[in-house]
């Protein structure tokens, strides 16, 4: 119970309130500046425009949404189509019709990626008080590189100019169709040649006169080096590429009649190869047989065709293991001819249709040829 003295009022749950004159009032809390800080609006110092993956589709128009938030988009101002805002943003600083449109410019002007922050987890005060709220962590501080002497080189990943990916290849053409898998459809800039992957692309090039006047396809031709996927160490220490002899299925993906890519996808699958490594032979400018043998022999491989009897058997057993190889016929699908892979056994001359690049999997109605790789230098053949 409170004395007669006391002039301050108890109330349930908070400490008396001292309203006793001079005494002092206990100092206001500090406020908080990251609390009231107030975003800069349009026309103020420090505003910035913010651009998001919205307003880059609706440059666009979306024919198909996924459930991870990707999109196939086609361009309104030509006939590109693509998925994923990455791919849109790359497109639109290519085409120049759709550069014209305001909304367009608006996007490449003040489009940023998304920057994740790392959040840090709540601390609560040692007085009980409310815990504070997560806050993005401070960005670290750069760290200067060491400085390169005059006999090491400063070579950015970007600027290095004896280096040339599948970026710089793909910058010699005008791509009109990108999918998920990375694949793209180019256009030749010099000519009206048209074909999928880089591989095949770096083939045309070394193969287009026109296209080898323009400066950024010579730095192509003389630095482009494709991947290696395998290779071992010869006695000197030095590395020399291998055979590849690991099997694996590609499926085919342009299924135009006489002009498909059965015979392109047969040969991934049999070098292990992905499908944008290998280029489609059939639409490659010249022969197909003389654009397939310069392919294998990249490879350290030589291309054997041989007509099968009316049993579909080879004249002769062409290896003590089994292999893996062309064979072709005639197309369940229409008039045409259509390539699949199959086998030989041990020491036979029987040949088994294995795998069908075709998603219908019938394989073929008459058999006609078989294709065999062989080695040019028989040394650098590996054992798998």
């Amino acid at each position: 119970m409170a004395s007669k003295g006391d002039t301050g009022k108890k109330v349930a749950g908070k400490p008396a309130t001292p309203t006793a004159a001079g005494a002092a009032s206990p100092p206001p809390p500090p406020k908080d500046l990251a609390k009231t800080a107030r975003t800069p609006g349009p026309g103020e110092d420090g505003f910035e425009e913010r651009i998001t993956g919205q307003d880059v589709k609706a440059c666009f128009k979306v024919s198909e949404n996924k459930p991870n938030g990707d999109y196939k988009w086609q361009c309104l101002s030509c006939t590109s189509v693509g998925w994923s805002t990455p791919n849109a943003i790359m497109h639109l600083k290519a085409c120049d019709e759709a550069q014209k449109r305001p909304e367009v410019q608006r996007v490449l002007k003040y489009y940023k990626p998304r920057n994740r922050k790392t959040m840090t987890p709540a601390k609560a005060s040692g007085s009980g008080d409310a815990a504070t709220p997560m806050k993005p962590e401070a960005t670290p501080a750069k760290v200067e590189p060491a400085k390169t002497t005059d006999s090491t080189a400063k070579k950015s990943r970007t600027g290095d100019e004896n280096r040339v990916d599948g970026k710089d290849v793909r910058n010699c053409f005008k791509v009109t169709e990108v999918k998920p898998n990375g694949d793209y459809k180019w256009t030749c800039l010099s000519c009206p040649a048209q074909g999928w992957s880089t591989a095949e692309a770096v083939t045309h090039l070394r193969g287009c006169k026109d296209a080898q006047k323009r400066d950024e396809v010579k730095r192509v031709i003389e630095l482009y080096k494709p991947r290696k996927r395998r290779s071992t160490a010869d006695a000197d220490g030095a590395r020399s590429a291998k055979i590849r002899r690991s099997f694996g299925q590609v499926a085919q993906t342009d299924f135009t009649p006489s002009k498909g890519n059965a015979l392109q996808a047969c040969v991934a699958s049999i070098l292990g190869l992905g499908l944008d490594e290998v280029p489609n032979f059939i639409a490659m400018p010249g022969d197909m047989y003389e654009n397939l043998r310069e392919f294998l022999a990249t490879h350290g491989l030589g291309f054997m065709r041989l007509s099968l009897d009316n049993h579909g058997h080879l004249p002769f057993a062409p290896a003590a293991k089994k292999i893996h190889c062309l064979l072709a016929g005639d197309s369940p699908h229409g008039d045409h001819r259509h390539v699949v892979v199959a086998e030989v056994g041990p020491n036979d001359t029987k040949v088994t249709p294995v795998f069908d690049p075709h998603p219908s999997g019938q394989f073929l109605t008459s058999q006609t040829w078989v294709g065999l790789f062989i080695a040019l230098d028989p040394a650098n053949v590996t054992a798998d």
